[in-house]
């Protein structure tokens, strides 16, 4: 028999997605602060109440999907879309991994216009990541049937391990983090704020660049929000007085035109926060030829 669909309380929201087998993808979200349930099915086929036979058969048009209830006080429609990316690999075409078929397909089923317009902008985010082009379909959330009491909280039944592995190397990061500049003053000793959140320049050759000329291996993170920008095997002594990096952690850093001073530059911020970080030139050495100029006080070294 069909499970039954929990309640959603008047304070909660409804978020539905496919990556693949539905067990795999429900147990990922279970562990996720925020998410108050979680219910595996199938959305968005043609036929009413179909079973998981019918489904697997590829002729009902069924996604396998979860649906999932949670606070957005407490965890994001944004976090739950993070999450998603970084727990099957989206540029698969009907299919995940070892499973094949069109119920296998990713899909991001929106429930309003703000929904939608979230998963498109989550999209343009994660793409940087994926060396091919994301397949992810993102469709109006239509009737979701909820699987047979045997799919429901599999691994947690079976005691077996998930189907999705998450990713290799630096996970996917989509989602923002937005505080009031009243907030980040309080967070942010003062020199930091003047350069992160207000643009500022520190002198060249500093005592934040002396102390970068003696780090080893390890990573560059945001002053601001720790998220992880630059790895030590990307620095190199520019000679200009300031941390410069031939590459930046892919999806990472943004770049906006910065005409400010008269002059015609590019701006490199966080892509988590929105820190002003410094600018990036295209006079660097191989394989990029880009030298991304920080200010040392924007980051915040960890070593490896």
């Amino acid at each position: 028999m069909p499970a039954a669909l929990p309640p959603v309380p008047a304070h909660a929201r409804l978020a539905t997605f496919a990556a693949g087998c539905f067990w795999g993808v429900e147990d990922a979200y279970l562990h996720l602060p925020g998410v108050l349930a979680v219910t595996s099915g199938y959305t968005n086929g043609t036929v009413p109440d179909p079973t998981y036979r019918q489904v697997c058969g590829g002729d009902t048009g069924h996604a396998e999907a979860v649906r999932i209830v949670f606070d957005p006080s407490l965890v994001s429609y944004d976090a739950l879309l993070e999450l998603f990316w970084n727990i099957h690999d989206p540029t698969q075409v009907d299919r995940q991994g070892p499973d094949v078929g069109s119920q296998y397909r990713t899909g991001i089923f929106t429930h309003d216009g703000d929904q939608e317009r979230i998963a498109r902008a989550s999209v343009t985010a994660a793409q940087p990541y994926f060396p091919r082009p994301i397949a992810t379909r993102i469709e109006p959330a239509g009737t979701f049937w909820a699987a047979e009491d045997s799919h429901q909280r599999y691994f947690e039944t079976h005691g077996q391990g998930g189907c999705h592995p998450r990713r290799r190397g630096w996970p996917v990061v989509t989602a923002r983090l937005v505080r009031s500049d009243a907030e980040w003053s309080r967070i942010l000793p003062a020199d930091r704020f003047r350069i992160l959140r207000q643009g500022g320049t520190e002198a060249p050759f500093c005592s934040a660049y002396l102390e970068a000329k003696h780090h080893g291996a390890g990573v560059y993170r945001c002053a601001g929000c720790g998220l992880e920008l630059f790895e030590s095997t990307g620095k190199f002594e520019s000679g200009t007085g300031w941390p410069s990096f031939h590459t930046a952690l892919r999806g990472r850093v943004e770049e906006f035109p910065d005409r400010s001073h008269g002059m015609e530059r590019v701006e490199i911020r966080c892509f988590r926060c929105g820190g002003h970080l410094g600018h990036v030139f295209e006079d660097g050495p191989r394989p990029t030829g880009r030298r991304f100029c920080a200010n040392g006080l924007s980051l915040e070294f960890v070593p490896a």
